[in-house]
């Protein structure tokens, strides 16, 4: 009966109401673009002239000729997509983590978090990325474990690296909280250093969904619309499942990019950007320098190098 019951109740697409709302207080706000006046070009129809003759490109009707042409294509092209950088020799030890136990919260975990950060309940195993439900206001836990060498710990600092979590993440290395960050589009990372410790150790990351701003029912199991305060732009990556899953906006939850561990220098460079100045043949390039020391460090670089645009 409850089933029927939300059946009947009218849903009001928030979408078709945004596209077909009348703007009136912002009409003087929009000008109606007006045509370039164009001089008229006629061009002669005489097979000697090349202006007007055109062929059209022979139709691609089959995966062999389409195969050929981005071939073609891409030859054409090559030249444009030339990497002239030089390679950089990294100084950091990179190590991915892509296996990971997983489970939802259960009542023991809000009684006993010890319990939960030595591993128990029953956990199965998700590679990352991982992203799908529960939605609305859910806990997961992903719970793994990784090494440390002598070489990383030598490095000066260490960190974990996150390409996105969605949608709040508190993250424990060896049971010692290290940080939280809320949103998922930016990626974060931590330093754990101080918590660090030769050969295994162990990564629990807490993750927290919620209802969005405006509310959102493509989850609730009760027909009735939560509100929460999740900023969500309706467009999700959306996860493998027919009713829900493939649309493009139910506000699901999980660690949907990369995971790192990252051995360091103690100050090292965390940003570049560069900005071509075309019309002086040159580039101006910023670098953003992070110092895991706690007290003022004075740095300078190694060496200059000049850049010159082709």
């Amino acid at each position: 009966m409850n089933q029927e019951r939300n059946l009947r109740k009218t849903k009001r697409d928030v979408f078709a109401h945004i596209a077909s709302k009348r703007m009136d207080e912002h009409a003087e706000d929009l000008v109606e673009p007006s045509p370039p006046d164009l001089p008229n070009l006629v061009l002669p129809l005489d097979e000697l002239n090349p202006n007007a003759l055109f062929q059209p490109s022979k139709k691609i009707d089959s995966p062999i000729k389409l195969r050929r042409e981005l071939l073609k294509q891409r030859r054409l092209n090559a030249r444009f997509l030339r990497n002239f950088a030089p390679k950089a020799e990294s100084q950091r030890i990179s190590v991915e983590l892509v296996e990971f136990d997983w489970r939802e919260q259960t009542e023991e975990d809000l009684t006993n978090f010890a319990g939960t950060l030595a591993g128990h309940g029953e956990w199965k195993k998700v590679s990352i990325p991982h992203y799908g439900p529960p939605l609305g206001r859910r806990v997961t836990y992903y719970r793994t474990t990784f090494d440390l060498t002598e070489e990383m710990l030598t490095k000066g600092s260490l960190f974990i690296r996150f390409k996105g979590v969605d949608y709040r993440a508190h993250a424990f290395v060896n049971d010692a909280y290290i940080g939280s960050h809320e949103g998922f589009f930016a990626l974060f990372e931590f330093d754990f250093t101080r918590v660090a410790k030769m050969g295994t150790n162990v990564l629990l990351v807490k993750v927290e969904n919620d209802a969005i701003f405006m509310g959102n029912d493509s989850w609730g199991e009760d027909g009735e619309k939560y509100e929460g305060d999740k900023l969500y732009a309706a467009t999700g990556p959306g996860y493998d499942e027919p009713v829900i899953g493939w649309h493009h906006c139910p506000p699901g939850m999980g660690i949907y990019q990369s995971v790192f561990v990252e051995a360091r220098p103690r100050i090292f460079i965390s940003d570049v950007f560069v900005r071509p100045l075309l019309e002086e043949s040159r580039a101006e390039a910023w670098v953003e320098v992070y110092s895991c020391h706690e007290l003022r460090q004075s740095i300078s670089p190694v060496s200059y190098t000049h850049l010159t645009l082709p």
